[in-house]
């Protein structure tokens, strides 16, 4: 241990004459595993800024906004706002796309428009029935 800190006194001493050689790395870092476990470990952690009445204001005030633009806001935002905005699985997408194609080209056979009619309407505007 008192070599550790005679050799963090001559690199400090060192650094501070501005020496142009590279710097050591020290011995913790590459020491044995017990000296590297004297490494302090900090640990992280997100918090949201402000009390929680302020968040509250802001997200009732955020709410009010919304609710005002899909009423009142322009014909465009509120057609925007009034769609779902879910996840479409990208392969369901790209089939159900095909089948369109297809349909305005007039390839599907008979069983296929028979049992594929699912893909005719947009995943926003189907009716899910449980």
């Amino acid at each position: 241990q008192e070599e550790h800190e005679e050799q963090n006194q001559e690199q400090n001493q060192e650094s501070a004459q501005g020496s142009a050689r590279e710097p050591e790395v020290s011995a913790a870092a590459t020491g044995t595993p017990m000296q590297r476990r004297r490494l302090a470990r900090y640990a992280t952690e997100q918090r949201l800024g402000g009390s929680q009445k302020a968040r509250a204001k802001e997200m009732e005030k955020a709410e009010g906004e919304l609710q005002k633009l899909k009423t009142e806001g322009r014909p465009e935002i509120q057609a925007f706002l009034s769609r779902r905005h879910r996840f479409v699985d990208p392969m369901y997408r790209r089939r159900r796309l095909k089948w369109l194609e297809r349909q305005m080209s007039g390839l599907n056979k008979e069983k296929e428009v028979k049992f594929n009619t699912y893909y005719a309407t947009h995943p926003d505007k189907t009716e899910i029935g449980r």
